[in-house]
């Protein structure tokens, strides 16, 4: 089985909540990486939060979010999870003397998660690459970004 975690700036990419060129890249991404190949998109409760606490909402959002909406309760590739289990840890790297070079709670909740062998994290699609990079290579996991090319 194939799983692939999102990240909450391809949401909003791809929802169309940002006013910025990254959507395009976006659509292109889900259809070639998400639509067809991946079994599973993991998409961590803080991950929510964050995108439909956004504009998402609004009524000019409306048939996006109707769309995002309608996946994350009726389509079984949809896979929220909780995040009960990664955030004392995730708090942690966020605020601790060890912590992760300023990288986000919710970042922070992501990386924990993919360390967690029993998640199976295939690939992680994101725009913001540079908080995931290393985890990524030491945990042999994918990461897609906007500059992914099919070269890569």
């Amino acid at each position: 089985m194939n799983n692939i975690l999102v990240d909450t700036g391809f949401w909003f990419a791809y929802l169309g909540t940002r006013k910025d060129s990254l959507q395009e890249k976006a659509i292109e991404l889900y259809d070639h990486f998400i639509s067809p190949n991946y079994n599973k998109i993991i998409i961590p409760y803080p991950v929510l939060y964050e995108t439909i606490n956004t504009k998402l909402l609004k009524d000019k959002n409306k048939k996006a979010s109707d769309w995002f909406l309608k996946e994350l309760t009726r389509n079984p590739r949809f896979d929220r999870i909780p995040d009960k289990d990664y955030r004392e840890p995730a708090f942690n790297c966020t605020i601790g003397p060890t912590r992760n070079r300023g990288i986000s709670l919710v970042d922070n909740i992501l990386r924990v998660m993919m360390e967690d062998k029993m998640l199976k994290i295939d690939a992680l699609i994101t725009f913001n690459a540079g908080d995931f990079s290393d985890i990524c290579r030491k945990q042999d996991i994918l990461l897609i970004d906007q500059f992914y090319t099919n070269e890569k």
